[in-house]
């Protein structure tokens, strides 16, 4: 990439960064875009051991096509106990309307009755009537757990006291056949399994499906084939639209007016070893929005308003996730025919704890075009302050870097870049950053510790970063590069900031060429594809490895047509002793 192509292109996303709720894809001024939404979740199963890991995988359809939408591309996913507190949140990036992760459990996670919620910033138009909710069970070992009889079952929940042995899942759109190898087999074995995908009249046809073999559902399939009838807000939506990536918003405050700062320059910036800088202007309400590229994990970001009007304000994020009303304060017990299951599950559980340390590391996959490469480009010039003498930094700039020149006097210089530049409009000088965070107190920038500076990078040409031209970019980059050699001023928010999840890779032991391991193996999940394809013929193959577990396991997948059909079947396969 050019250096000219990749500016070209930071111009485009900086005309969607700018301007609070006024961007193209905003619903926040018009209901004419909306696309209503509804959510499929699909797990890995339903009873978990704390400390376990959650599989799953998001369908996201639209509501009037009746197939996978394309509107929204981030999914907010919340693991919710009975008192209505989120122990995990997620942000989870969609693509063709799907997308997959994992949800670690704490060790120390109590026993009860916790729902995953899913939805879209979209669907927040709409109430929590329009989220979807799946109930999962989660055992905490060692913890006392009451069990109620069979004919009493928990609230919100249907029992079944055998998991379902037919293949086939009938009275749906797409019909889903599983056919195993065998359905019985031994322990550390290898096995396999046929899936075809028909139309509800037997025609071959291809679909994409998610699936999982894992201890038997004690619930009754919560997947409604049906989606919804289609909602649309009755006013103006609140909540603006990720149809283009993730959306950061916030509002700018005068803290002597307690009014709306308006006009105001707002700057966010992810300090790290690559830099990530955008720009935008508030609106008549003091808003702002920035349209994030992918980024993962929890980053650190700074926000800052550019302080050249000398008025203090204060910075405020939109709550990102949406607050829960739930309180179930009824007492936590399961149905006497999930005991024996509870019970497996247990001890698969803690067997697997005991070797935890043993376990492979899991791995992710996160693609990111930005992790190279900062926001500027490729520097002009860039110079690393252990090639020199360290002189203090106006001395440093003055001496060793021929691209910017030193003006003022002594305590009181200012840096500018060498060009031919000459904007009479515009009098703002070189872009100034620490570690990707932008400076604007040049006396400041000047008296940084030099110890702490491993480099400085140089653009020499003039720069926009919305909404003005910069005579250039000067950055200094300290050895830790998380912008610790400053201190921002008071009115600047830093927080840490939760982008999207990083897709972590389903990993299960290789008996073919580790056959002496001598590990034990009690997984209670043993297989998880979120991403398999069905051919033109409607047909798949799978394989999967058998642990020192014996006892049933149940086959599931669920799946969707491109045209929107919808389906779902399972089948229960049995593991039995190895015969020395």
């Amino acid at each position: 990439m050019t250096r000219t192509s990749y500016i070209l292109g930071l111009l485009f996303s900086c005309v969607f960064a700018q301007g609070g709720l006024t961007q193209s894809n905003s619903v926040g001024t018009g209901l004419e875009q909306f696309v209503p939404e509804h959510i499929w979740i699909h797990t890995d199963r339903q009873l978990y051991v704390s400390g376990e890991t959650i599989w799953f995988k998001i369908y996201n359809f639209d509501t009037e096509k009746q197939r996978l939408s394309n509107f929204s591309k981030v999914a907010y996913l919340e693991m919710i106990n009975q008192q209505g507190s989120a122990i995990s949140r997620i942000k989870l990036g969609l693509k063709d309307g799907t997308g997959q992760g994992s949800i670690d459990l704490p060790e120390a996670l109590p026993n009860g009755r916790y729902r995953l919620r899913a939805y879209t910033r979209a669907m927040r138009n709409l109430g929590e009537s329009a989220f979807t909710s799946l109930s999962l069970t989660v055992l905490r070992p060692g913890q006392a757990i009451a069990k109620t009889p069979d004919d009493k079952p928990q609230a919100s929940s249907s029992t079944r006291s055998q998991p379902p042995n037919s293949p086939v899942a009938n009275r749906q759109d797409l019909q889903i056949h599983i056919t195993p190898s065998a359905t019985d087999f031994s322990q550390r074995s290898q096995g396999a399994f046929d899936i075809i995908t028909t139309d509800a009249n037997g025609a071959p046809i291809a679909a994409q499906v998610s699936v999982s073999i894992a201890l038997p559902r004690l619930q009754e399939n919560p997947i409604q084939h049906a989606i919804p009838t289609s909602q649309v807000p009755t006013n103006t939506a609140t909540f603006l639209a990720e149809s283009d990536g993730m959306v950061l918003e916030g509002k700018v405050i005068s803290q002597q007016s307690q009014q709306a700062a308006v006009k105001a320059d707002v700057y966010l910036a992810f300090p790290g070893k690559t830099a990530l800088v955008y720009g935008a202007q508030t609106d008549e309400l003091g808003r702002f929005s920035f349209l994030l590229p992918d980024l993962y994990s929890l980053r650190q970001l700074v926000i800052q308003a550019n302080p050249r009007d000398e008025i203090p304000v204060t910075i405020a994020l939109e709550e990102e996730f949406h607050p829960t009303h739930i309180n179930d304060t009824s007492e936590f017990s399961i149905p006497l025919a999930w005991e024996e299951m509870a019970k497996t599950a247990l001890i698969n559980a803690q067997v697997g704890k005991a070797y935890k340390a043993f376990e492979i590391a899991p791995t992710y996959t996160a693609p990111s075009p930005f992790l190279d490469i900062p926001f500027f480009g490729k520097p002009d010039a860039q110079y690393f302050l252990d090639d020199y003498t360290r002189f203090p930094l106006p001395e440093f700039f003055f001496e060793i870097v021929p691209e910017v020149a030193v003006r003022g006097k002594f305590g009181q210089e200012r840096l500018e870049i060498q060009n031919d530049w000459n904007s009479p409009n515009n009098k703002l000088g070189p872009l100034l950053l620490v570690d990707g965070v932008p400076i604007f107190d040049q006396r400041s920038y000047l008296k940084l510790n030099n110890k702490l500076i491993e480099s400085a990078e140089i653009v020499s040409a003039p720069f926009w970063l919305n909404p003005y031209y910069y005579q250039g970019v000067i950055q200094i980059s300290s050895f830790e590069h998380q912008a610790y050699s400053f201190v921002t001023p008071a009115s600047a928010l830093q927080r840490s900031y939760l982008t999207l999840l990083p897709e972590r890779n389903f990993l299960v032991p290789d008996y073919e060429t580790q056959s002496d391991n001598p590990l034990p193996d009690f997984r209670n999940t043993l297989y998880w594809n979120a991403k398999v394809q069905t051919d033109a013929d409607g047909k798949a193959q799978l394989h999967f490895t058998t642990s020192d577990a014996i006892g049933a396991y149940e086959i599931q997948v669920f799946g969707v047509s491109e045209k929107g059909k919808k389906g779902s079947a399972s089948m229960v396969i049995n593991v039995a002793k190895a015969i020395e």
